[in-house]
């Protein structure tokens, strides 16, 4: 889980506390030791924020030798995951807040490791909304158009293709539709580097 978060949320007023996907997936991975009578599944998880970090620690701490986690940028530690994973089937969920950590190169990095991989990723239209209207504003302050440029400049990466500018230069097509051609290029640069099967899953 590579953006893990608390693994846990309070609840509304009058309901339980809802496990989050930490949770749930250290829970699945202690069912199958007790009935299988090994550690089948071990989980890793990565959270940035301290405060979070040490709540993710605390709400996993029954989980034991089952779950590590990691207080760090997913980015920053990917090398040691990889390590730590070895050539075992892994799978990645990838839900950050926003594109950071979904760009191309560091799929690339994931793709290249050996032994089975999966991946679970959060393509964000809300966050690529954001960042990309900014191809549309050309009246602001230098300083203003470097940090526009900048973000441009990262959806680019997350692509790892310019052609989105394209797609999202035709005002002939509703935004909805761009958004959607955009995700259909993003899923086919998965494809174009070997993964066999590439889904969208609407949310």
């Amino acid at each position: 889980d590579c953006f893990a978060g608390a693994g846990a949320y309070d609840p509304a007023e009058g309901k339980r506390r809802q496990d989050g996907s930490p949770r749930v997936a250290a829970r699945l991975a202690r069912e199958l030791e007790l009935k299988r009578g090994e550690a089948l599944l071990r989980t890793i998880n990565v959270e940035a924020e301290r405060a979070t970090y040490i709540e993710l620690r605390r709400n996993l701490v029954e989980f034991g030798h089952l779950t590590t986690s990691l207080h760090a940028q997913f980015q920053d530690v990917l090398d040691d995951i990889l390590a730590m994973v070895g050539r075992d089937p892994a799978l990645f969920f990838l839900d950050p807040f926003g594109v950071r950590g979904i760009e191309m190169p560091l799929i690339d990095r994931i793709r290249e490791r050996a032994g089975k991989t999966e991946l679970l990723i959060h393509f964000s239209d809300r966050a690529f909304l954001r960042m990309a209207g900014h191809l549309d504003e050309n009246e602001r302050a230098e300083v203003g158009q470097r940090a526009a440029l900048a973000k441009l400049d990262e959806l680019d990466t997350v692509i790892a293709s310019p052609l989105w500018r394209r797609i999202w230069a035709d005002k002939e097509a509703t935004t909805e539709e761009r958004i959607d051609r955009i995700a259909a290029l993003y899923c086919g640069q998965l494809r174009g580097r070997g993964f066999t099967y590439v889904h969208e899953i609407r949310m």
